[in-house]
């Protein structure tokens, strides 16, 4: 009994001094989500938030076609980091997604919606910045990025378009 005693005492020490400060992480965690709606979703299940479709309009007299492109939801404090890799091509408004990656700023939460284009989200009582990630590294928003308020007793029918290809 006391070498098993000896042996858990020993254990325990050794456990304790090979955990150095290095070895634990020094920066805080900060978690992000990702979301992919179900196929079986197409109206909101949701009590407060956002939710509507997402629809790629190609053409002035076109109608939309649902899509599943990302939508990103950034932390608003991260709001004039994301002004700052906007550019400008053909008059419109694009956002360089991997120049925010390099700046450690990612999604807090990326939904995708479903091939309806049924999406939706929970704010809570935050407020994100959104972005749609158009293709791989470049992020849209009509008309700019747009600052969502969450509500805790609102919900929010909101049609989200992907729409710069008409412009020109």
């Amino acid at each position: 009994m006391r070498i098993k005693i000896i042996l858990s005492a020993l254990l325990i020490f050794a456990v304790a001094v090979s955990c150095k400060k290095e070895s634990v992480p020094q920066k805080p965690i900060d978690f992000s989500f990702k979301v992919k709606m179900s196929k079986r979703i197409n109206d909101a299940t949701i009590i407060s938030g956002f939710y509507g479709h997402l629809k790629e309009f190609v053409g002035q007299d076109s109608v939309g076609v649902p899509v599943q492109n990302n939508i990103l939801l950034y932390d608003i404090t991260h709001k004039e980091a994301i002004e700052g890799v906007a550019y400008q091509s053909n008059g419109t408004t694009f956002y360089d997604l991997k120049k925010l990656e390099k700046m450690d700023i990612n999604p807090k939460l990326t939904v995708i919606p479903n091939k309806t284009g049924f999406y939706q989200f929970d704010l809570g009582d935050l407020e994100y910045c959104v972005l749609i990630e158009v293709k791989r590294n470049t992020g849209y928003y009509r008309g700019g990025m747009q600052v969502f308020k969450g509500a805790s007793d609102q919900l929010n029918d909101r049609e989200l378009r992907i729409d710069y290809k008409s412009t020109r």
